[in-house]
């Protein structure tokens, strides 16, 4: 846990950060828990009906082989975290932004970008889609093209029961999968996500959508709770998400995940490699071959050079190679 430093005890480093919790941050006795209104378009976009659990292993596992590189480490002990202000209590959504912006984004901001330092990231804060007002509180973009998404929400608003209702495991049969659809078929949304939990995967599948932000990497925040879900490349009936509770066991490698989600979005160009679990072929990653549960991702930018988006492994149009090069640095380069 974050602490104030002490008389003659050292600051904590970023890399201190990613060995610890989130601080504990109070909710006000009076803050705002109810979900924000969407609008049109969101209400009716039409949500994942249930969620495969994906294990947090491939998003650590390529997290500490990145925090491992000598450039990355350089950058993350000779960087430090800002103390916790005793000013801080949680109210509203604003409250939930600021704490994220200092202990949660920045430390994986850092990282990320010692990670490809050749390459000019931006994360960008309530950016609008083009030609409309789809705006998510964060945006995360090379050259212009978005490849992750971050949602924030107030504590309170996200409750663990309305995700596990659409969960299931990422080895589910055909015959769960048909069952869960079909039990989704019959609800008014469409959805067997419950409550709040229906309306903000609404938000975050227009997100997702190609004439919005077009990219398959989508995450979910209230302080507390953090979702890293990935959309599907061969159907909208489903998604892979990973739920990790800040106070729970596995909440010492809450920002280990969310940077190594970070790393893989960046590295498939926002689309994801991953398909719906239940049918034949399906329920595996083209790339890191995660066959299942506990099955770590390779670490792929150990394979490239600085500022390098790996390749992925699959069939590629032409534009996604012109668009790879782009990236890459090759053809025009860098500005």
């Amino acid at each position: 846990m974050f602490q104030q430093p002490q008389p003659g005890r050292k600051v904590m480093t970023i890399s201190d950060a990613f060995q610890s919790r989130l601080p504990n941050i109070p909710q006000a006795p009076n803050a705002r828990t109810g979900l924000h209104s969407s609008d049109f378009a969101a209400r009716h976009t039409t949500p994942p009906k249930f969620w495969a659990d994906r294990t947090l292993s491939p998003y650590v596992t390529r997290a500490e082989a990145a925090l491992q590189t000598q450039a990355v480490r350089r950058e993350i002990l000779g960087n430090y975290m800002p103390s916790m202000e005793r000013t801080f209590n949680i109210r509203s959504k604003a409250d939930v932004a600021r704490a994220a912006s200092l202990y949660f984004l920045h430390p994986a901001n850092i990282a990320l970008v010692a990670a490809h330092p050749d390459v000019d990231i931006e994360c960008l804060l309530e950016i609008s889609s083009t030609g409309n007002h789809v705006r998510p509180d964060i945006i995360y973009t090379v050259k212009g093209r978005v490849f992750a998404v971050v949602k924030f929400e107030i504590m309170g608003v996200i409750v663990r029961g309305e995700f596990d209702e659409a969960r299931l495991p990422m080895t589910a049969s055909t015959s769960k999968v048909n069952s869960m659809i079909q039990a989704a078929m019959g609800n008014q949304d469409r959805t067997t996500f419950g409550g709040n939990a229906a309306k903000i995967v609404k938000q975050m599948a227009q997100y997702s959508q190609k004439h919005h932000f077009n990219t398959q990497y989508v995450a979910l925040f209230n302080w507390d709770l953090l979702f890293l879900s990935v959309f599907n490349s061969d159907t909208t009936e489903s998604i892979h998400g990973s739920l990790v509770n800040r106070t729970a066991s596995d909440g010492n490698n809450l920002l280990k995940a969310f940077f190594g989600w970070l790393l893989e979005a960046y590295e498939n160009l926002g689309q994801s490699n991953l398909s719906a679990p239940g049918k034949s072929g399906r329920g595996a990653s083209t790339q890191g071959a995660e066959a299942g549960p506990g099955t770590p991702q390779r670490p792929a930018q150990l394979q490239y050079g600085p500022g390098q988006i790996p390749i992925a492994m699959r069939t590629r149009t032409q534009q996604q190679a012109k668009e790879e090069e782009s990236f890459n640095g090759k053809g025009k380069g860098r500005k």
